[in-house]
């Protein structure tokens, strides 16, 4: 088609099919011309470059108001325009309309505006948020906006507000309150939030700043629970260490029990003699012999190391723990081990669970039953106690005997063991065969 022939032909003229794909076209240069309009309005773009979008796009849309027109038996504009015309009018725009958002993109990226700013604070993975004193944010970020949401349940529209209830630890998931809080959320990250305050001409800003503590906090808690197993186990050493004089007293009473052996040995021995052969045998000798040794037999009285419950309740002062018992504590040959049990178990679980110094151990005596509370400072346990380890074995241990143990966690620990004075030669023998 020679250009004369197409200036004269009319848009009416054209198939269905072409008038709606150039509509279409229309529509879309259209929309790029509103992108680089709100684009050029954001970026803050000189004023120049802003009308010269605006007009664009008044003319553009006059033309797609012809173009529409040519398309109704009652068109808005009656206007007569070849189609040569208007597609080279079509085309202009397009190729301005697209060389224009080329143009602002590159001044984009190489002026600094206050989208700039805004998008750079946005990719951080700190949450920021500046806020006037009435609590007006000025500028946040998404993280801090994405950490509000997460807290509160809604935007944040009042720094001051949302501040002070970050320190005072009105949210859920407080660690730490106080001008430095920490929050744990709740698909388990860390936040540690803190305020600045600075002076400008227009009057103070503050800045709330959230950092990501996770790693942090974890590796925190993990230092601290190896130290305080390390101080446990170290304080366990030290006290092994001190009881190693129990040891060394029990092997010299052994000596002397052993040469006490011996010597009444001998007796035995000088003794038959004298049956066998009378002459040959130092009478008077032989009586003080056995006079010594009876002397020794009978005067024997136990060290006070070797009283019940010494070494147990001389462990656990070295352990930390002060052990104050109320009443007299067992002696009935078959409640010792019981009560030493429950002793080392108690001082246990007051170091390990309740981070406690003091024990008390009560002791109530009736006809025919003892019953010991155990009680301690120190941590409350978070709820009812569950029986494992130490606990199940004493209760194994009260059982054996006859007794019973009750275990309660709320509001505080209280362990009470209940305990026959007398055994039956029934339970004896099942305490021996159960100990076997």
């Amino acid at each position: 088609m020679r250009i004369g022939q197409l200036l004269q032909f009319h848009y009416a003229a054209l198939p269905p099919f072409v008038r709606v794909w150039i509509l279409l076209w229309t529509l879309l240069v259209i929309s790029l011309y509103v992108y680089n309009f709100v684009r050029c309005i954001q970026l803050g773009r000189d004023k120049t470059a802003t009308m010269f979008t605006g007009i664009s796009l008044t003319f553009l849309f006059v033309l797609y108001q012809i173009f529409a027109g040519q398309n109704t038996s009652d068109p808005v504009w009656n206007v007569k325009i070849p189609f040569g015309v208007q597609l080279l009018l079509l085309v202009s725009f397009s190729v301005a309309a697209y060389a224009q958002k080329k143009r602002i993109s590159k001044w984009h990226h190489a002026s600094i505006t206050n989208m700039s700013v805004k998008e750079s604070l946005d990719s951080l993975p700190t949450g920021l948020c500046f806020y006037e004193p009435s609590g007006l944010p000025r500028l946040t970020n998404t993280q801090m906006e994405s950490l509000c949401r997460k807290l509160t349940g809604a935007v944040l529209d009042n720094g001051k507000m949302f501040w002070d209830k970050l320190r005072s630890g009105a949210y859920e998931g407080c660690v730490t309150d106080g001008e430095e809080p920490v929050y744990r959320l709740r698909d388990g990250q860390i936040y540690s939030f803190k305020r600045f305050v600075f002076l400008t001409s227009q009057g103070e800003v503050f800045e709330l700043i959230a950092s990501d503590v996770t790693q942090e906090y974890s590796l925190t808690e993990e230092l601290e629970q190896k130290k305080k197993q390390a101080g446990y186990v170290n304080t366990r050493l030290k006290a092994l260490f001190q009881t190693m004089e129990y040891v060394v007293m029990e092997r010299e009473l052994l000596n002397l029990k052993v040469a006490l052996h011996d010597n009444i040995g001998r007796c035995l021995l000088y003794a038959d003699r004298f049956l066998v052969d009378e002459e040959h045998v130092d009478k008077a000798e032989l009586v003080y012999l056995w006079r010594q040794n009876i002397s020794v037999l009978k005067n024997e009285k136990p060290e006070y190391w070797q009283k019940p419950y010494y070494i147990s309740l001389k462990y656990a002062t070295l352990l930390g723990v002060q052990v104050r018992v109320e009443g007299e504590l067992p002696e009935e040959e078959h409640l010792l081990k019981v009560v030493d049990t429950a002793i080392n178990v108690h001082v246990t679980n007051v170091m390990r669970h309740a981070e406690g110094t003091e024990a008390v151990i009560t002791v109530h005596t009736s006809d025919n039953t003892y019953l010991l509370t155990f009680e301690n400072n120190g941590k409350a346990p978070e709820g009812e106690v569950t029986e494992n380890g130490g606990l199940l074995n004493l209760r194994r241990e009260a059982e054996r005997v006859g007794g019973s143990m009750r275990v309660q966690g709320i509001p505080r620990f209280r362990l009470e063991l209940f305990l026959p004075k007398k055994i039956t030669a029934e339970q004896k023998q099942y305490s021996k065969l159960t100990e076997s």
